[in-house]
């Protein structure tokens, strides 16, 4: 083959389509989705968790920027007639974590060729340590990244095949995307612009099909303005009454603080860079982990420049350059805090070791004499099994029921007809949650000591610090 055909074979990007593995794709979600039910919590827990319950319960508005998507859909997984409300909204995160292993499993499959090795990206994604975790409880991250991971499958086919007609489907993903968590899908628009750069001027001239569709993914936004002016009893600021209110509330202007730290240095984004690598190593073992690092040098190899480069920048900018972003002092709640931001890092990073276990194949297909099937199946299922056994006891929450008991712990600790003032997320959710979708302690009256969240705030959430301690005191 000439220096020209091997050019020209590099950048070809292999077309998406379904073919005969849309059983495997099923399987994909039902093993994974299998895994998650058993291993999920059944009761509210810690961090942002309760207060993305009561706003699904309740039909009403989350911190900034509001997720609105995540919580319509919330709202219905409420309805489902199955175990406690916590139970059932944390599915929301279990099914959309089993979605995203299939994608990556569909760009596994179209990029390589091959099954096992694709198996090996969308499980062994499924099964590592934070992912999994983030799979189990009610959180808006693996809603985030079944967007991140669609919207690159589509990018990828319509990168191969220049058809005007996924246009739309893009539009409306990226819509969506930003309806559920637009800071972090938005850290991935540059590398999926390096991987559509080839189709620049098609897509200029084909605007106006992304552009509708966009805005439609986007009308959950309006459905949060128009959904906070009724005053629904959990609203984390009360209503938006006009466009000022709404930019606010979504620009996240009120937690810019929570962002950004006068303290932090230079120093303190060195140790994160180091901290998020080191996570980034444990979350496929070691062995996973270095399987990962030699696909990322074979893809230069094997996938076109502008694959590869889009893959770099999604790891980089799910978790390294957010350290450049957020401005965070190197402790302990914003390590744990940035901790579960890079998901779209580890699933490049599982499309990477679906790659090294292709390699591997055909690496011993010159030394061991077993069909091609046979080899990569077994290095499919050794990894698999490997990263499944390893992460399992640290996410086996389905007997835990820690946050429920400290809840119920200080209501039971409480006069009649006591009130209490709440603070922080880890109280403010698990007791708002026990309290006023369980009905525990219904003679107790439960507040938040900053005005927000619940409707019986005692003052506007944006009044000065002197007309907050006026209004308790």
């Amino acid at each position: 083959m000439g220096l020209k055909q091997i050019r020209k074979k590099l950048d070809e990007i292999p077309p998406l389509h379904a073919g005969r593995w849309k059983l495997q794709a099923a399987l994909v979600v039902l093993v994974t989705f299998g895994v998650y039910l058993y291993t999920t919590p059944r009761t509210v827990t810690l961090e942002d968790s309760g207060l993305f319950l009561m706003a699904s319960h309740f039909g009403g508005v989350a911190h900034p920027p509001g997720y609105p998507l995540h919580s319509l859909l919330g709202k219905l997984f409420t309805l489902l007639p199955v175990g406690s409300v916590a139970f059932r909204v944390h599915l929301l995160s279990a099914l959309s974590a089993s979605l995203t292993c299939t994608a990556v499993f569909w760009i596994a499959r179209s990029l390589i060729g091959r099954s096992a090795p694709a198996w090996a990206a969308g499980l062994g994604y499924g099964f590592s340590l934070v992912f999994w975790s983030q799979a189990i409880v009610k959180e808006v991250y693996t809603l985030n990244t079944l967007m991140t991971f669609l919207l690159l499958a589509c990018c990828l086919q319509f990168a191969s095949s220049g058809n005007p007609r996924l246009l739309p489907r893009i539009g409306l993903i990226y819509g969506l995307g930003l309806s559920n968590h637009w800071p972090l899908i938005q850290l991935w628009v540059p590398g999926l612009l390096l991987l559509l750069w080839p189709r620049r001027h098609l897509i200029l001239r084909k605007l106006h099909l992304v552009l509708p569709l966009t805005l439609v993914g986007l009308l959950p936004y309006g459905y949060l303005w128009a959904r906070s002016l009724t005053e629904p009893f959990i609203s984390f600021y009360g209503p938006l009454k006009g466009l000022d209110d709404l930019l606010f509330f979504v620009s996240r202007k009120g937690s810019s603080e929570l962002g950004a730290s006068s303290t932090a240095s230079w120093l303190d984004q060195a140790q994160f860079a180091d901290f998020l690598l080191q996570q980034s190593w444990v979350q496929f073992t070691a062995a996973g982990s270095g399987l990962a690092i030699l696909g990322c040098w074979y893809q230069w190899r094997r996938w076109s420049t502008g694959v590869s480069l889009a893959l770099v920048w999604g790891f980089l900018s799910g978790g390294l350059l957010l350290t450049l972003v957020l401005a965070f002092d190197f402790e302990l709640l914003q390590r744990s805090v940035m901790r579960v931001y890079p998901l779209v890092t580890y699933g490049v990073m599982a499309l990477w070791i679906g790659l090294a276990v292709d390699a591997g194949t055909d690496f011993l297909a010159r030394r061991i004499r077993l069909r091609p099937a046979w080899r990569g199946g077994t290095a499919a299922a050794g990894l698999v099994s490997i990263v499944l056994a390893s992460n399992y006891s640290y996410n086996q929450k389905r007997e835990e029921t820690w946050a429920q008991d400290y809840a119920q712990a200080i209501l039971a600790t409480l006069p009649k007809k006591a009130v209490l003032f709440t603070h922080g997320d880890n109280d403010t959710g698990p007791i708002g949650a026990l309290h006023y979708i369980e009905g525990v302690r219904p003679d107790v009256e439960v507040y938040n000591d900053q005005g927000l969240i619940f409707a019986n705030r005692l003052f506007p959430a944006r009044s000065s610090r002197r007309q907050k301690d006026q209004a308790i005191g």
